[in-house]
C-alpha cells in the first residue's frame, strides 16, 4: 500500500467506517466496515486491501442503495498496522492501537482458553469498548 493509499483509506474509515470487535461464537474479532452508498468507492478500497462488499437492505422508496464493506481477522490487523499513524478520529484510533497491540496476545489459536487466559480475554474486550481516546490505551 501506498502513503497516499494508507491516507486515503485511514480517511474513508475516520469518516464512514468503523473498526469493531465482532461476534462469532463465543469471542469476538477485529472487524473493518465501512457503509456507503457509492459502491465505487468501496470497490477501490477493496482493490487495495481485500476484503468484501455487500448490498444492504433498501429503508425506503427515496433511498439510495447501500453498500457494506467488511474486512476481519487477521487482514484486519494488518491493515490497521499499516493505516493507525493516519487515523484522525480519537476513538477509531485507540481501538485500532488496542487490537494492535494487545489481540494477538490475548487470542488462543486453537480456540482453546485456560481460566486466566479467559479472563484476559474478556478484559480486552471490555477495555476496547471502553477506549476514547490513544491515551487510553
Amino acid at each position: 500500500m501506498t502513503e497516499l493509499e494508507k491516507g486515503y483509506i485511514a480517511g474513508i474509515i475516520d469518516g464512514e467506517g468503523s473498526i469493531c470487535l465482532t461476534k462469532s461464537g463465543k469471542w469476538r474479532h477485529p472487524t473493518i466496515q465501512i457503509s456507503s452508498t457509492t459502491y465505487e468507492m468501496l470497490e477501490y478500497v477493496q482493490s487495495i486491501i481485500g476484503g468484501t462488499i455487500s448490498k444492504k437492505s433498501e429503508n425506503g422508496v427515496n433511498c439510495k442503495q447501500a453498500y457494506a464493506y467488511k474486512i476481519d481477522y487477521q487482514r484486519a490487523i494488518q491493515v490497521l498496522q499499516e493505516i493507525v499513524e493516519y487515523l484522525h478520529e480519537p476513538k477509531k484510533k485507540a481501538r485500532a492501537m488496542w487490537i494492535i497491540q494487545k489481540y494477538d496476545e490475548v487470542t488462543s489459536r486453537n480456540g482453546r482458553y485456560s481460566a486466566q487466559k479467559e479472563q484476559e480475554k474478556i478484559a480486552f474486550e471490555e477495555k476496547f469498548f471502553q477506549l476514547e481516546t490513544p491515551e487510553d490505551v
